[in-house]
């Protein structure tokens, strides 16, 4: 329903019908390849050190019972990968006897659109590509200099702007700082969550301080105030944040881990050694130590440019000042989305120049 929502109140279907296919595996799917006990282990590691060995061993653990359910549920598991799903929604449009139809995709569901465009092309008008994730750049070695110009991009955002410059100076510098000193000492706090009858245990390390930054960006307004407030000794709010997303209880037993491991597992990880995406963490990030670059952080920024030097007739369009997922938060955004699958060639883009940039919180 949320993307349905999404959907309509962004005015896809003004002017034409839109339809939302449940992906194979997924909740709402047959058989639904769940497994809540990954979205538990995903809950329990707010209170564990990010890249212990025995956090490493409970989510290994974890990825094998998940593995045995799944099996013993008597689907193929070597069926949900990119490339069977791409048929699937060729299949559907042939079956809903549609010539070709307009892919309007988000997130992962880049990665699959442009797998469609690869082994379907016949059945495509146009496609939009929102937060985008090309299959050649699906890697960790890959996330970490995603994760650079990410982090780069919001601390000179900050330093941009007098106030925040004043307030939060050389903040690149205290990030990094912080990840060492988190790496070396974690710390540990405990946090009132909705939902949650006790305070929640959280654990903030090096690794934990990455990967909360790169799933931030929604809330990149605070961002710097809560490095600070973290820095002198106050990791409340970063906690709240990190187990907040993490142990959303409407998160338990939603996921199709089926799918996405077998995603990440057949068309990704074998494409890239340990080695290769240690490196590439050392040239992001040559202070950090070891034990942080083995956890690569979620894809922060991505590659919309590098993609459109692939396709023929690509446009490129960026919306400033916006977290992942540009339809989702900009009225702007979902004007030019309107408008391109309208006039796929020429669509309006006139609003982007009006945008203006996020204004950071300085504190009290």
């Amino acid at each position: 329903m949320g993307k349905a929502k999404m959907a309509i109140d962004g005015g896809l279907n003004r002017d034409r019908d839109v339809i939302l296919m449940s992906q194979r595996g997924t909740y709402s799917a047959d058989p639904a390849l769940l497994c809540p006990n990954v979205d538990e282990f995903n809950a329990q590691v707010v209170g564990l050190v990010y890249d212990a060995r025995s956090t490493q061993r409970l989510h290994v653990e974890a990825t094998k019972a998940c593995r045995d359910k799944l099996a013993g549920l008597g689907a193929d598991l070597s069926a949900y990968n990119d490339t069977q799903s791409a048929a699937d929604y060729d299949d559907l449009r042939t079956v809903l006897g549609i010539v070709q139809w307009n892919l309007y995709a988000i997130s992962y569901g880049t990665h699959l659109a442009l797998v469609s465009m690869r082994l379907h092309p016949e059945g495509l008008r146009s496609v939009g590509l929102d937060g985008i994730v090309p299959p050649s750049k699906a890697r960790s070695a890959e996330s970490w200099s995603s994760a650079r110009q990410g982090f780069d991009g919001l601390f000179k955002a900050c330093a941009d702007q007098p106030a925040c410059n004043k307030r939060y100076p050389n903040l690149s510098a205290a990030f990094e700082k912080l990840v060492q000193d988190l790496e070396a000492k974690p710390v540990t706090t405990a946090v009132a969550l909705p939902g949650n009858e006790k305070p929640v245990k959280v654990v903030i390390d090096g690794g934990t301080l990455v990967n909360w930054l790169a799933t931030a960006t929604h809330l990149a307004e605070g961002v710097p105030r809560s490095l600070d407030e973290l820095a002198r000794g106050d990791p409340r709010r970063i906690a709240r944040q990190w187990a907040g997303w993490r142990t959303n209880p409407k998160g338990i037993g939603v996921t199709s881990h089926g799918l996405s491991y077998g995603v990440v597992c057949s068309e990704w990880s074998p494409y890239e050694s340990r080695y290769q995406a240690l490196r590439s963490g050392r040239e992001a990030y040559p202070s950090f130590p070891r034990s942080v670059l083995v956890q690569a952080p979620q894809f922060p920024s991505l590659h919309g440019p590098y993609v459109a030097r692939t396709l023929s007739s690509a446009t490129v369009i960026t919306i400033p000042y916006e977290p992942h997922v540009v339809f989702a938060t900009s009225k702007c955004a979902r004007e030019i989305a309107v408008s391109f699958f309208e006039t796929p060639d020429a669509p309006k883009t006139a609003c982007v120049k009006a945008l203006k940039p996020l204004q950071f919180e300085t504190g009290p």
